[in-house]
Formats: structure tokens, C-alpha cells, sequence
């Protein structure tokens, strides 16, 4: 049963971490500066193990973790048995542990222990029932469907997202190199032009035209470092809406600002999406303590202080679609961390 769950685990995406304890098994699943861990105790043949010795165990695991960056470690105990009654007493205390009786392949969680654990009690449920799909180690099948599995979760990881959005204004930019003024005229930001037109379009199509070289390399530099970092964070689909939302409102602060001054522009660049990417970077590092990954709050606030003196010392830059983009991104994120929050937080507890 402990190979087979061993495998399991490693079919969910966690990853093994070695121990000199051969009745412990550890495995972890990292998220940034979190790190889920499920730590199996096999005690299927009865050891010497009091509650005391169990919970310095379990302390120094969890020290090892934060040693190595973690600074949330949430771990779960998984207590492999023969019969419930003869553990109960060394792991009562500890509320994030479960009891598997190997023999009857039944999942007990104890009366006010966690009811779930980042979606994985329905799995192990599921395990169990097909526990004999997931063969011995040895039997390289059980192998390559675990690094298939882990492939396949890693994938969903990866900041796809911000790749092709970078990718997609490389090449745009060469498309225009070829096509003189024909996409520069079908697709920058001009007020009038939405008005008159009803191209609505726009709001979104001149994010991905920019001026020059220079123009294009400065955004998708900072785009390429900071949204892959940011993706990673907070997944492809909301990473998505942090985007285009940025770009979008940046295009239409500048809007208002025209009508406003009665001055109306051209305008094309990814600039308002990119500074919406720096002020959800902000609001991280605000959530962490003043520290999110590698960035501190100096660096970020220097950061966004010189790209604004940049942009009002410099000519022909759309400055408050700059501003517009970035209180969005920093609005946005700020929303985002107070529903992950929340649903986290029912995932993990299941609260009723």
C-alpha cells in the first residue's frame, strides 16, 4: 500500500523528498514561497513512536521547509494502519492527520481533524477504490505514467500566456515593418476614431503596436521578466484578465483625459498592459510583507517611480493610460489575493 500511494502522490505532481527515517515518506508540491506537503507515517508493523517523538518529527520537517524559502508550509499527515484504535493516540493531537486502514482501504478522518486538504481527500477517496492500478516501482509502466502526470502538471504552470502575448507583438511588429501604415491605421487607439466607428476594437488591437524598436523591446523586456513570474502566481486565466483588463482601461483614463483637455491623439503600445503587470507586482510584494520571489518594495517602488519620470520627461507618451493601467493591475491583484483567499482557505478547511 505504501508504494502504491507513494506512486499516487507522484501522479498528482508532488515531488519526493528524501528522509533517514524509513517508516516516513515525504512528499511536496511548491507554490512559490508555499509548499504543500503530505507526509506518509507507515504504521502498519508498530513502532516506537510516542506523540512526543511524532510531533518533533513532524517540527523538524516542517523547519527543513522554511529553511529551504518556504515561508507557508501546510503539510498533512497520511498514517497507514492495520487497525485505527492503535494510532489514534499518538496523532490525535495533530488536526491535520488521517488514518488509511491498509486492509480495508478506508480513509478515517477523526472528529475535528481538517475535513480536507487542497481538494485531496476526494482523491485518496478515489485511490483507494483503484488502488491496484498503481502498480510497484519496479514496473516501469507505473514509472512513465507518474512522469507523464507530473509533464502534464508542470505544463499547466508554465506562463503560456505571457509567451504568446510577447511572442504575438514581436511579431506584429514585423508584420508593420512590412505593411507601412496599414495596421498602425486599422488598429491604434484614437478616441475620435472609436466614436465616429464604433471599432471598439482598438481598445485592445493597439496594445500590440509600438512605435519603434525601442518602444518594443523596453515593454516586452519588463513584460517578459515580470509576467511570467506574475502568471505563474495567479494561473493563465486570471493572469489573462489582469492583462487585456489593463490594457483596456489604461486606453480608456486616456479617453476621458482627452476629452477632458480637449486634445485628442494617436496612441499605440503595450505600456498600459505592462505597467497594470508592475502594479499587481506591487501589490504582491504589499500582501508578502514588503518581499514577494526576488523583489522587495524598495526595488519595485524605484521601479515605478523612474518609469513614470521616463514617461512625463520624455515626448509623445500617453501618461495616463500608464497610470490608468497601473492602478488597474494594482486594483485587480489586490481582488484576485482576496478571492484566491477565500477559496483556498474553503478547499482547505471545507468549512460548512
Amino acid at each position: 500500500m505504501k508504494q502504491k500511494l507513494n506512486n499516487f502522490l507522484m501522479s498528482e505532481g508532488y515531488f519526493y523528498a528524501a528522509t533517514s527515517l524509513p517508516e516516513f515518506s515525504v512528499f511536496f508540491l511548491p507554490t512559490n514561497t508555499s509548499v504543500e506537503v503530505v507526509m506518509i507515517v507507515d504504521y502498519q508493523k508498530e513502532i516506537y513512536l510516542s506523540e512526543e517523538v511524532y510531533t518533533g518529527i513532524r517540527e523538524k520537517f516542517i523547519q527543513s521547509f522554511q529553511e529551504k524559502g518556504f515561508s507557508n508550509v501546510h503539510m498533512i499527515a497520511l498514517v497507514l494502519c492495520k487497525d485505527v484504535s492503535q494510532v489514534h493516540h499518538i496523532f490525535y493531537k495533530d488536526l491535520f492527520s488521517w488514518y488509511i486502514n491498509v486492509e480495508e482501504k478506508d480513509l478515517f478522518v477523526p472528529d475535528n481533524h481538517m475535513e480536507d486538504f487542497y481538494g485531496l481527500k476526494g482523491k485518496i477517496n478515489a485511490f483507494l477504490l483503484n488502488s491496484d492500478a498503481y502498480i510497484q516501482t519496479e514496473n516501469t509502466n507505473s514509472v512513465k505514467l507518474s512522469l507523464v502526470e507530473r509533464v502534464k502538471r508542470n505544463w499547466k504552470k508554465l506562463p503560456y500566456v505571457n509567451v504568446v502575448i510577447v511572442l504575438l507583438n514581436v511579431l506584429i511588429f514585423i508584420l508593420c515593418a512590412f505593411s507601412q501604415d496599414v495596421l498602425y491605421n486599422k488598429g491604434a487607439f484614437s478616441f475620435l476614431l472609436i466614436e465616429d466607428t464604433k471599432q471598439y476594437y482598438r481598445f485592445i488591437t493597439s496594445a500590440f503596436l509600438h512605435a519603434n524598436i525601442n518602444h518594443l523591446f523596453n515593454n516586452m523586456l519588463v513584460l517578459y521578466f515580470l509576467g511570467n513570474t506574475v502568471e505563474e502566481k495567479i494561473g493563465h486565466f486570471q493572469y489573462a484578465i489582469l492583462y487585456f483588463l489593463s490594457a483596456i482601461v489604461g486606453n480608456i483614463a486616456s479617453a476621458f483625459y482627452e476629452v477632458y483637455v480637449g486634445q485628442f491623439i494617436f496612441s499605440v503600445g503595450a505600456s498600459g498592459a505592462v505597467f497594470g503587470i508592475v502594479g499587481a507586482v506591487l501589490m504582491l510584494v504589499l500582501l508578502q510583507g514588503g518581499k514577494w520571489e526576488n523583489i522587495t518594495l524598495p526595488r519595485i517602488l524605484i521601479m515605478v517611480l523612474y518609469s513614470l519620470y521616463s514617461g512625463f520627461t520624455a515626448e509623445n507618451i500617453n501618461n495616463v493610460a500608464h497610470i490608468g493601467g497601473f492602478i488597474t493591475g494594482l486594483l485587480i491583484m489586490g481582488t484576485f489575493s482576496i478571492m484566491n483567499m477565500f477559496l483556498k482557505k474553503k478547499e482547505a478547511f471545507h468549512e460548512n
